[in-house]
């Protein structure tokens, strides 16, 4: 069902994709797959500012109160948006 699902949305941006018949696949679930980080590793993650004011920092290993993440990397995204808006 998810292969389906994923597949269907690919088509949609990727017309190459039309004939392509997947023949096998796997999905992988990965129970232990975000880490429990401690305090010390929190603390040394960058910012999203610094110095430059035309110089900004994302991803999942910029401080963004979230676990090292995709969530994580996505609001660190949307943080720099809105900086950038102000600018």
């Amino acid at each position: 069902k998810v292969i389906k699902i994923v597949f269907s949305e690919l088509k949609k941006y990727f017309t190459i994709l039309t004939n392509i018949v997947i023949k096998d696949y796997v999905v992988l679930k990965e129970k232990r797959a975000t880490f429990i980080s401690d305090l010390d590793s929190v603390n040394q993650r960058n910012s999203i500012s610094n110095p430059y004011s035309n110089l900004f920092l994302v991803g999942d290993w910029t401080n963004t109160e979230l676990p090292a993440t995709i969530e994580g990397a996505i609001k660190s995204g949307k943080d720099v948006v809105e900086k950038i808006k102000v600018l």
